[in-house]
């Protein structure tokens, strides 16, 4: 109804009615909803695979692996990537702090078949499913409980050389 010409309208004293009065409710609605889809995406999102800080090589499918010993930092984690039988194979190679040099296959012995969610932080190699750092086979100390396999490799006139074949042998008698 339009006022009548020079009629005020009247004022709207005390009655307020309409969703803005009830706006604490609705924030306090909007916190929980949010909080509840927190509580139940995390989760999921904390299983996802991690994104590895150390870059992946590849090699040629049928070459050997050579790289120059004297590019091996102790602690630095090289990563590399090889494709045998349509097979993706990652190892990797590390020079130790005491100075000794391991290759491995970036699998731990018992989480083999779950390989995909491996990852690398700070010069570690991280078991996806125990979300442990694994340990080189040779490695004497307690915590064995994700042991990378081992990979035979050779030194000589300070090049290191992984052989492909070995790479694969490995690979096929531990993923049975």
């Amino acid at each position: 109804m339009k006022p009548i010409r020079g009629q005020k309208r009247k004022a709207n004293n005390g009655n307020r009615s309409g969703w803005r009065v009830f706006w604490p409710a609705w924030l306090l609605f909007a916190l929980l909803i949010g909080l509840f889809g927190f509580n139940l995406v995390g989760p999921y999102l904390e299983d996802l695979p991690k994104r590895s800080d150390v870059p992946v090589t590849r090699v040629n499918s049928g070459d050997d692996l050579h790289i120059a010993s004297g590019s091996l930092e102790p602690g630095k984690l090289h990563l590399f990537e090889t494709v045998a039988s349509g097979q993706k194979i990652q190892f990797l190679v590390q020079r130790t702090h005491d100075g000794v040099v391991h290759t491995a296959l970036a699998t731990c012995r018992s989480c083999i078949r779950s390989r995909t969610s491996h990852y690398a932080r700070n010069g570690e190699y991280f078991c996806g499913q125990c979300k442990h750092a694994m340990r080189f086979e040779t490695n004497e100390s307690d915590n064995q409980r994700c042991p990378m396999p081992e990979i035979p490799h050779s030194e000589s006139n300070g090049l290191l050389t992984v052989r492909e074949s070995d790479i694969v042998a490995i690979s096929a008698r531990k993923s049975r």
